[in-house]
C-alpha cells in the first residue's frame, strides 16, 4: 500500500517489488492523478482509497474511508473489506467524484479560511473586536493553518477541480454582494436537512 499526501512521488519503486496479483492501493487525498500514476506504473489490480479522518479521530466522529476502483473492481472491495475489517465504515466512489468533492470539503475550506482570516486580520485592530463564534472559527482553523498549511496547499494545488469548484464558489459570494442572505442561508441549511425530518417524524408521533 502506496501513501502520500498528494500525488504519489515513486510507485514505481513500489511495483516493481509486489508479487502478481497483489493489489496495490493508496491513501491519498487526491485520486484521479494518483491513480492514473499507479496505474502507469503496474499492470496488477489497483485501487484508491482515501481515509476520511486524520491520526485522532473526534469522540462522536464515523470514520469513513473513500474507495475507488482502478483496475479489477475485486480489488477495490478487497481493499473496501479490509478497512471494514479494522472498524471503519467503506463506501464506493469514483476518482473523479471524489477529487470534485474533495475539492470542496478540503480545498475550498482550506483556501477560503486563509483569505477569510487573512482579510479580516488587515482590519485596523480586529483582534479587539473578535466574539465568541469568531474564536470558535479561529479555533477550528489553528491547526490547518500554523501546523498542516503546507500540507493542505499541496493537496489543493494537485486537486485537479480547486479552480473550477473557486470560480463556483464565487458566484455564491455574488449572492451576498448583492444582499441575497436567505437564499444562500436556505442552501447551507441542507447540511442539517436531517434535523428536520427527524423533527418531523418526533412530532408526528407525539
Amino acid at each position: 500500500m502506496h501513501t502520500c499526501n498528494g500525488v504519489p512521488e515513486s510507485p514505481w519503486l513500489i511495483a516493481g517489488k509486489l508479487k502478481p496479483g497483489t493489489v496495490l492501493a493508496d491513501v491519498c487525498s487526491v485520486k484521479e492523478k494518483t491513480m492514473k500514476a499507479m496505474m502507469e506504473a503496474y499492470d496488477g489490480p489497483v485501487a484508491g482509497t482515501h481515509p476520511l479522518f486524520g491520526p485522532v479521530i473526534p469522540e462522536g466522529f464515523e470514520p469513513r474511508v473513500a474507495v475507488a476502483e482502478g483496475r479489477d473492481a475485486d480489488a477495490a472491495a478487497q481493499v473496501a473489506s479490509l478497512f471494514e475489517s479494522c472498524g471503519f465504515s467503506s463506501f464506493m466512489t469514483t476518482a473523479e467524484e471524489h477529487d470534485r468533492a474533495m475539492a470542496a470539503i478540503q480545498g475550498l475550506n482550506y483556501i477560503t479560511t486563509a483569505a477569510y482570516l487573512g482579510m479580516a486580520s488587515r482590519l485596523p485592530q480586529a483582534d479587539k473586536f473578535v466574539t465568541p463564534s469568531f474564536e470558535r472559527r479561529l479555533d477550528a482553523a489553528r491547526k490547518m493553518l500554523t501546523q498542516d498549511s503546507a500540507l493542505f496547499a499541496d493537496i489543493s494545488e494537485a486537486n485537479p477541480y480547486l479552480q473550477e469548484t473557486a470560480r463556483n464558489f464565487m458566484s455564491y459570494l455574488s449572492l451576498a454582494a448583492g444582499g441575497d442572505f436567505d437564499l444562500l442561508t436556505s442552501l447551507a441549511q441542507w447540511w442539517w436537512r436531517d434535523d428536520d425530518l427527524r423533527e418531523g417524524c418526533i412530532r408526528k408521533t407525539d
